[in-house]
């Protein structure tokens, strides 16, 4: 998801976001000055994003976004205790480059302990509720 910053979005069933020439996908509005989209499938590149209130008339503001080649992400251990502190290490591709890390578990986020050799180690937060819950990871800022 990307969220955009800008002002005089409205709530409207026909407002777009547009990923280079054609991409076209429906805007989530939030507030007046904020709008998410969810990013279209696409290859590695750098391609502008425009807004449409009326999915017609788009912005020409030139904003850039840069897909990238999609990484591929391992875990393990992949269960632990509801008390937290299980080392969950993520194996991935593109972790070589990679300053930062944010592990989301649920809405809990959590930074990587390290990352180094293609690897990265996050302590598992503490949670109320045992079962399946949705991990996302954030890298250099982004997600």
């Amino acid at each position: 998801t990307v969220t955009l910053i800008g002002e005089n979005f409205v709530q409207s069933g026909n407002a777009m976001c547009r990923f280079g020439l054609g991409h076209m996908v429906h805007s989530y509005f939030v507030t007046a000055s904020v709008l998410n989209c969810v990013t279209p499938p696409s290859g590695a590149g750098n391609v502008s994003v425009e807004v449409s209130n009326n999915g017609l008339d788009f912005t020409r503001s030139g904003v850039r976004f840069a897909f990238t080649d999609r990484a591929v992400w391992f875990l393990s251990p992949s269960r632990g205790p509801v008390t937290g502190g299980t080392l969950v290490t993520f194996t991935g591709s593109h972790l070589d480059r990679v300053e930062t890390l944010v592990a989301v578990f649920g809405s809990r986020e959590v930074f990587a302990h390290s990352v180094a050799s293609g690897e990265a180690v996050v302590a598992v937060p503490k949670t109320r509720l045992d079962g399946i819950v949705n991990i996302q990871l954030g890298v250099n800022g982004e997600d």
